[in-house]
């Protein structure tokens, strides 16, 4: 462990910056440098006095953080995050109906690498496909019992129908690790099909860019999650709730301690660059994925630091310093992670497509 908050592991092969045609370019003298953070490695967050936290935090612990930072005066949308308390009943019980929907564990962490011929987890996938089809007939008897009102009826026709989604993907990936590797773009689809089990809704993501100085930082991830902001009565303000870097596929493990210090660079990154069309402005949540695991992060940023990195002047950046929180890692092909899990998210998906 190191001041600067974070130091991963030496052995891990840290290769943000290839040798080949990585050097920073510009057609002409006249024109602002190009870098992608992609490129970046730790010491260009700790430059910026963007540091790693020195501990995990709780699901709990972010939460609390995420919705108290939302109070502050200079949240550029005066959107307040609720509480997970104060979030509707029926997100709630969806939590519930997944965790009892879900009764499933792919267990992932006992391969040895991508493309193992397992037939256990492709026989357990047709299973978990059964056993939700007869769990549908049994919440329909309940759902008519009780009598719930049209919204909510066609919420959670919603939810069954994205349920069915999700294991019908993993299905296709189970089936795909009988002869052969699972690509990276499996895996994102994967995660985009389970995000929108909780009522997220995942997006491609687009290119951003910042003038840092006088270089221009860039940054594409494969996925982020928008909110959708009312400006006026005709006009919405399209702005990032959870931003996703890349979908990493690396074997070194997925505790926080055991990855790549280019990965954490270029989430760092990636959460920076994402600040200025956070709905938490100048904050952003994010996550990390890799496989069937995610980890979520959120920048801890104010307005004056991000003003000084902008500048780029060190005399005064020197006075600043903001921190990147993380959770431990989940498996959301795993019950127990996954139902831990399933709370924060339905949390996130009610503010990202609900809370105003």
């Amino acid at each position: 462990m190191t001041d600067h908050g974070v130091c991963a592991n030496p052995h891990l092969d840290c290769n943000s910056r290839n040798s080949s045609g990585s050097d920073l370019s510009h057609e002409s003298e006249g024109e602002s440098k190009r870098e992608p953070v992609s490129e970046w490695l730790l010491e260009d967050l700790w430059s910026k006095r963007i540091f790693y936290n020195d501990h995990e935090s709780t699901l709990k612990e972010l939460r609390d953080l995420v919705v108290e930072k939302s109070k502050r005066e200079d949240n550029r949308h005066k959107f307040i995050c609720p509480s997970m308390e104060d979030i509707p009943d029926i997100f709630k019980q969806l939590v519930l109906y997944t965790q009892r929907a879900l009764a499933f564990s792919f267990n992932e962490s006992g391969q040895i690498g991508d493309g193992v011929f397992n037939v256990e987890n492709y026989e357990e996938a047709l299973r978990a496909m059964a056993d939700f089809d007869s769990f549908e007939v049994k919440l329909n008897s309940e759902i008519e019992k009780i009598g719930l009102c049209h919204n909510r009826s066609m919420l959670i026709l919603s939810w069954c129908f994205k349920i069915r989604e999700f294991l019908r993907m993993y299905k296709e990936i189970a089936h795909c690790k009988l002869s052969k590797a699972v690509s990276k773009t499996q895996y994102t689809e994967l995660l985009r099909a389970f995000t929108r089990v909780v009522h997220l809704d995942p997006r491609v993501g687009t290119e951003r860019e910042m003038q840092i100085n006088t270089i221009n930082v860039t940054s594409t991830p494969d996925l982020h999650f928008v909110k959708n902001m009312p400006a006026t009565r005709f006009q919405v303000i399209r702005t990032t709730l959870l931003a996703c870097v890349e979908a990493k596929r690396q074997v070194s493990g997925p505790e926080f301690f055991c990855m790549e210090e280019s990965v954490l660079a270029q989430h760092g990154g990636e959460l920076l660059l994402e600040v200025q069309e956070s709905v938490l402005f100048p904050r952003v949540l994010g996550m990390i994925c890799w496989q069937s695991s995610v980890m979520l992060t959120y920048l801890d940023l104010n307005r004056k630091h991000l003003e000084e990195i902008i500048k780029g002047e060190e005399s005064s950046l020197k006075k600043e310093r903001s921190m990147i929180y993380y959770t431990k890692s989940f498996d959301y092909l795993v019950k127990e992670q996954r139902d831990e899990l399933l709370e924060t998210l339905f949390w996130l998906g009610y503010i990202q497509t609900m809370a105003k």
